[in-house]
């Protein structure tokens, strides 16, 4: 049978005791996996199985997933500080990283890091929305308009790089300007579209743009070779926000959905013959194709015969 040890002055004890005789010290022996105390004698834990004295090991909290990662700089700033004072290019840089915390915290996204006067933001980890690229584009438009109208915008530029793409996100990662939190090319190729992006411009990717060409106007600019990089990408630059989103091309079926279309169909139906309101809930995770099932049913009252069905559609926005 083990002797008790006091784990904090070393003293032996009694195996009837419960605390040491020399400090005071507790003498209870705990399981490291589960909590529940162990007898020294013992060399496992009668609740869980584990080995005594052995910590668990801990398993990596990361995730896959594609995110958007936004990039801003100032430019001509430098010169500025070369005849200004101390205090008041510090009262500057806590205006304009104020400024961005608050636009990027509006729009869901987090701040990863501070690089000098760059701001690195993430959008869609460490939680994901269908929606984190055009979250990403309308803060950095955002923060562009807000920026320029303040006493930063008479004295520096401001440029956006916008991109989309897989990253490695560590979920354990502190967030809101410390802990590195996402791994991989998106962030490389959202920092090389910053420094190229004209002043006052956001810059973004074929992926960003593609995936908000309804609600973002663009302007598509030559072929271009990024830095470090071998293959020319396409690039946009974002014009401004739409007020009404555009009509989504949908030339391809929509796919095992046929029992929830029927149930709306009918709702429908009932609504036209008995000439009263009828009240359908659509629920479900993000995309899984709730909008899309209600342009359908749309489109299938658009071709009711001799029945006008006059379509009403409210969007609340999440930002």
């Amino acid at each position: 049978m083990n002797t008790p040890t006091c784990t904090n002055c070393s003293r032996a004890a009694g195996p009837e005791d419960r605390f040491c005789g020399g400090c005071g010290n507790s003498l209870a022996r705990k399981c490291l996996h589960c909590g529940q105390s162990i007898g020294f004698d013992l060399a496992f834990c009668t609740t869980c199985g584990a080995q005594a004295g052995t910590a668990p090991t801990t398993a990596k909290n990361e995730d896959r997933r594609r995110i958007t990662v936004l990039f801003i700089d100032m430019a001509g700033f430098t010169s500025f500080s070369e005849l200004a004072d101390p205090e008041q290019i510090r009262t500057l840089q806590h205006e304009y990283f104020a400024t961005l915390r608050e636009v990027v915290r509006q729009y869901g996204g987090v701040i990863e890091k501070y690089i000098g006067d760059a701001v690195m933001a993430v959008f869609g980890a460490p939680v994901a929305t269908e929606d984190d690229a055009l979250r990403a584009v309308r803060a950095g438009l955002e923060a562009q308009r807000v920026l320029s109208r303040g006493r930063l915008g008479q004295l520096a530029t401001f440029r956006v790089g916008v991109a989309t793409g897989e990253a490695l996100v560590d979920l354990g990662a502190a967030h809101d300007g410390g802990q590195a939190m996402v791994s991989g090319d998106v962030v490389a190729t959202a920092s090389r579209m910053q420094s190229t992006a004209p002043d006052g411009g956001v810059l973004v990717c074929d992926i960003t743009a593609d995936a908000t060409k309804h609600e973002i106007d663009y302007a598509e600019q030559p072929m271009l070779t990024l830095k470090g990089r071998t293959t020319p990408r396409r690039l946009f630059l974002a014009l401004s926000a739409r007020l009404h989103r555009r009509d989504r091309d949908e030339s391809t079926p929509m796919v095992n959905r046929e029992h929830e279309r029927g149930l709306l169909v009918t709702a429908l139906h009932r609504m036209i013959r008995d000439n009263s309101p009828q009240l359908v809930t659509v629920f479900g995770p993000a995309g899984i194709g709730k909008s899309r099932i209600l342009r359908e049913l749309a489109r299938h009252a658009e071709r009711i015969p001799d029945v006008k069905v006059n379509w009403r559609v409210g969007h609340c926005p999440p930002f």
